[in-house]
């Protein structure tokens, strides 16, 4: 997420966002735009979702998938 004018500039990375959405609702927009990876999300085992502001540079998604046999 883009950060905020109103976050001191001495220590943005303290600062967490909590605003609308939800952590939830992107983890959902992201298992929906990996579907084409697996045939269900129930095949999904572990998910780990962070909401943080971009502190240097634009926002971005980071979306990491690893297949375990």
């Amino acid at each position: 997420m883009r950060l905020p004018a109103s976050i001191p500039v001495w220590d943005p990375l303290a600062a967490r966002p909590t605003r609308r959405p939800g952590a939830d609702k992107y983890a959902k927009t992201a298992l929906n735009g990996c579907s084409p990876l697996w045939h269900d999300d129930a095949w999904v085992i572990e998910l780990v979702v962070r909401k943080k502001y971009a502190v240097t540079g634009s926002s971005r998604w980071e979306t990491v998938v690893d297949e375990h046999a």
